[in-house]
C-alpha cells in the first residue's frame, strides 16, 4: 500500500496495483545520490544519523536528521580491520547487561593466551555492559570455522546464519592470521580444547541424556561443598584472601 497527500490536507492510503508492487522506487543513480547525501550528513554531525527525506520532481529534500539512539554498542577496535564479535552473554542465554565485576572476571579468563598479561586483551572486549569474544581469528581457520559453526548451531541457528554471511564478506576474506600468534594460541589451547572436544563427543554419543541433569546437579553440589570447606578453614583477613 501507499500513502498519498491530498490537496485539502491530510493523507489517503491506497493499495498499490500488483504490477507496480515489485517496481524499483528510485533509479540506481538516485539511490547512489541519496546514499552520498546520507554520508555527507553523517560526516557533518560526526555520528550515525536517523534521516527523514523526500523526493519531488527528481530533487531530494532532507526533512530531518538526528543521532541514532538505538544502535547496539559494539567493541571499539583501532586497527580498522574487519572483525566478527559474538556476545558472550547471549550464547550463555544471559541477555541482560553484566555487572562490572562479571565483565572484569570474564575479560581476564583468556590472559594465559597473551604474551604479556599487561597487554590489552585481543580476544575479549566489552561494550554496553556486555562481553564480546572476537572470533575473527578462529573463523579464519577452516577446521576451526567448521567446528565453531557446528557448536554454535546447537545454541542459535540465527547466530550461525549471521556468521556464515560474515565469513563471505570480502573484507573478511582479505584477512590473514599472524602465524606467530596462531602457533602460540594453538600451543596453549590445544591441551584444553582437545580433551574437551573428546569429552563432549563422548557425552553426545555414549552418555544417557536423561541422567545429565542429575549428574550436573551432583557435580555442582560436590564442587560447592569442597570450596565451602576450603574457605571455612581460614578466618578473618585470611578467609577474604582465600575467597
Amino acid at each position: 500500500m501507499a500513502i498519498y497527500s491530498i490537496p485539502e490536507g491530510g493523507t489517503v492510503t491506497k493499495d498499490i496495483p500488483p504490477e507496480k508492487q515489485e517496481l524499483q522506487a528510485l533509479e540506481d543513480e538516485k539511490i547512489i545520490e541519496l546514499a552520498e547525501l546520507g554520508q555527507k550528513i553523517e560526516n557533518h554531525y560526526g555520528s550515525e544519523q536517523d534521516i527523514e527525506w523526500g523526493c519531488a520532481d527528481g530533487k531530494f529534500y532532507i526533512l530531518q536528521s538526528r543521532p541514532i539512539t538505538s544502535l547496539y554498542p559494539v567493541p571499539h577496535v583501532s586497527d580498522g580491520k574487519f572483525h566478527i564479535f559474538v556476545s558472550f552473554g547471549h550464547i550463555q542465554v544471559m541477555t541482560d547487561a553484566m555487572k562490572p565485576l562479571a565483565i572484569s572476571l570474564v575479560s581476564n579468563l583468556t590472559n594465559f593466551l597473551k604474551k604479556d598479561v599487561s597487554l590489552n586483551n585481543f580476544f575479549i572486549y566489552s561494550a554496553g555492559g556486555r562481553v564480546f569474544a572476537d572470533f575473527t581469528g578462529p573463523l579464519l581457520l577452516k577446521p576451526a570455522r567448521h567446528m565453531l559453526l557446528k557448536v554454535f548451531k546447537n545454541m542459535d541457528e540465527l547466530l550461525v546464519s549471521a556468521l556464515a554471511e560474515a565469513v563471505k564478506n570480502e573484507e573478511f576474506i582479505k584477512l590473514s592470521l599472524p602465524k606467530k600468534r596462531l602457533f602460540r594460541i594453538l600451543r596453549k589451547t590445544a591441551p584444553i580444547i582437545i580433551p574437551t572436544l573428546i569429552k563432549v563427543q563422548s557425552n553426545l554419543y555414549f552418555k544417557n541424556p536423561n541422567r545429565a541433569k542429575a549428574n550436573a546437579d551432583s557435580l555442582i553440589k560436590k564442587i560447592a561443598g569442597e570450596n565451602e570447606a576450603y574457605i571455612l578453614k581460614a578466618i578473618g583477613a585470611e578467609r577474604i584472601q582465600t575467597v
